[in-house]
């Protein structure tokens, strides 16, 4: 295949296997014991990162039948959102992990939370059904129709896995994109030929007709972050071989780079995170952050709330939980943070839990 074929083909499958995004208005779901003055509580401890004790409420209120807390317990124990409340499991003990992950009690105990959920509410069949291969594309439609967005990055990995480009553009006809994956998709629609797909539809032609695709000039550096296509990654030194040095030795480029960081509205998770975490130097800390991650879509899409139902991602972004929660998430790059140390200091040891 032609190297820029193999080039879009690698980069794309970066982008989609994160896109998260529902073009169309989500619908509202609705969940009994949702509105529990206890629910709430302990679901606003948990988002003060106080882990521990609300899931042990939760996992109580569980227990007694609140189909709220079962759905959310589904969702953080299960391995959905492992850079959350899963890490706290990994250092219990079994039993412990069992205590927090099953129902213990009544007819249903030895049972997971969603297992039993499932026949009471259609999200959580969605998100018990989502490891199904059978399932995930009903149970996907489902998510993202009902605004449920985090696990898109799952869900674009199998589409294109199993059912290649054309599965994704597919979806992409559904309404299954958002700002940040929608200059891929338009570069799928117009590159359909090299990528041996069969001529896109009359709709999804219109539908990005004049959308800058991510291989424009100002697409390509948003997306690649000044990162030649030929960067080679060192597994041994774990850092890019001449990367971040083509951003400090481009001072117009990097004066490009804050820009973005600054104003684009795709950044803004990440303006938040570095608002918070690097208060006197935010810019560089975006600049950083941008550079230290393998693909901007994972980051998007996992910056949101892991269930909009009970918490919505505006809350989740403003929660004391939130540094820990990207910081784990970025933790599983393959580049060591002192790569991009040149470009903050502060996002660098920020990585380093200093």
């Amino acid at each position: 295949m032609h190297k820029i074929a193999q080039v879009f083909r690698f980069f794309i499958v970066l982008a989609l296997v994160a896109a998260g995004g529902f073009a169309a208005q989500a619908k509202t779901v609705q969940v009994d014991g949702a509105n529990d003055a206890t629910f709430r509580d302990s679901i606003q401890q948990w988002l003060n990162g106080e882990d521990l004790v609300a899931l042990t409420r939760l996992a109580t209120m569980a227990n007694d039948g609140n189909l709220a807390a079962q759905i959310f317990m589904g969702v953080v124990t299960n391995g959905v959102a492992p850079h959350t409340s899963s890490q706290l499991l990994l250092h219990m003990s079994q039993e412990q992990r069992r205590l927090l992950s099953r129902f213990t009690t009544g007819e249903n105990a030895g049972k997971s939370w969603l297992e039993v959920a499932q026949d009471r509410h259609p999200l959580a069949k969605a998100y018990r059904d989502f490891d199904d291969n059978r399932l995930y594309q009903k149970a996907f439609d489902y998510l993202f129709a009902h605004g449920e967005r985090f696990l898109a990055s799952e869900a674009h990995t199998r589409y294109i896995n199993q059912g290649g480009f054309s599965t994704a553009l597919r979806g992409a006809e559904k309404g299954h994109y958002d700002s940040v994956s929608k200059p891929w998709l338009a570069a799928a629609v117009r590159n359909a030929a090299m990528l041996g797909l069969s001529k896109p539809s009359a709709k999804l032609r219109e539908m990005f007709d004049g959308v800058e695709d991510a291989f424009s000039d100002t697409g390509r550096e948003f997306h690649f972050w000044g990162r030649p296509y030929d960067a080679i990654f060192d597994p041994n030194t774990r850092k890019r071989i001449g990367y971040p040095d083509t951003i400090l030795s481009d001072p117009a480029l990097h004066n490009r780079l804050r820009g973005l960081v600054v104003y684009d509205p795709r950044m803004a998770p990440v303006r938040q995170l570095c608002d918070s975490i690097c208060p006197n130097s935010a810019s560089g800390c975006g600049i950083a952050l941008r550079a230290h991650i393998s693909s901007y879509d994972r980051f998007w899409n996992k910056s949101r709330s892991p269930i909009e139902a009970f918490i919505s991602t505006k809350d989740y972004r403003k929660s004391a939980r939130f540094t820990g929660d990207m910081r784990r998430l970025m933790a599983s790059e393959p580049q060591t943070p002192s790569a991009v140390a040149p470009l903050s200091v502060c996002f660098s040891d920020y990585m380093y839990g200093k």
